[in-house]
């Protein structure tokens, strides 16, 4: 038998070394292969999965009808609207006016017609437009309630008394009386309030005053 040489066998085996790498490397690239191909699939499977459940859930013209026709009958709400606050006013009633002017307070134990003091006043009609009515006011007492307490204006200018405006009481206690309707003079005179008392018991004028009422 012949002994091959020791380079020939060396030269064998590297050969049958080549030729396991290359059959090994090739089934490795094999495996990698389909391993891709295995991890393209799952990665692209949702999107098929999604794709059916899009369709599934698709409405067909039909199936969009049959929903109209059973909400037909349905009315939205609808807001309701808030009512806008209004404001009343309410109406101006127009009536009489009345001006009142003072003309103060007094004293007096005599039984004729005495002047009392800081009573005067001038007063012109013309400046409270159309008056309606005008009176004399008085509020008297005699604390003995014995006898009368009267008052009355006197028009100073033309030295006469106002017409109407005297006022008596036989209270014991300041009760107010209100003379009848009076007229004052026309153009701008002087007032002044006169007092007495009919037994020249002490009387007392508490307050006095004219009210004119305008139209």
């Amino acid at each position: 038998m012949r002994k091959l040489p020791w380079f020939s066998i060396f030269q064998t085996g590297l050969l049958v070394g080549i030729i396991g790498n290359v059959v090994y490397l090739n089934y490795a690239v094999f495996l990698g292969q389909q391993s891709i191909t295995s991890l393209m699939r799952q990665v692209n499977q949702p999107k098929v999965s999604q794709t059916v459940s899009q369709e599934q859930h698709t409405c067909s013209s039909a199936c969009i009808q049959e929903i109209q026709t059973a909400t037909s009958s349905l009315k939205l709400a609808q807001p309701t609207a808030t009512p806008k606050a209004t404001s009343k006013v309410a109406p101006v009633v127009r009536g009489p006016k009345e001006y009142f002017i003072p003309l103060g307070t007094g004293y007096t134990e005599k039984n004729e017609w005495i002047d009392v003091a800081g009573t005067d006043t001038s007063i012109d009609p013309a400046n409270y437009g159309k008056i309606k009515s005008t009176v004399y006011e008085a509020s008297m007492r005699i604390p003995v309630a014995n006898g009368t307490m009267y008052a009355r204006l006197y028009n100073v200018t033309d030295k006469h008394p106002v017409w109407f405006s005297e006022v008596s009481t036989s209270a014991g206690t300041s009760t107010t009386v209100t003379s009848g309707n009076i007229t004052l003079d026309a153009g701008n005179k002087l007032y002044r309030v006169q007092i007495k008392t009919s037994l020249q018991y002490p009387s007392y004028l508490d307050f006095s005053r004219i009210r004119i009422t305008i139209e």
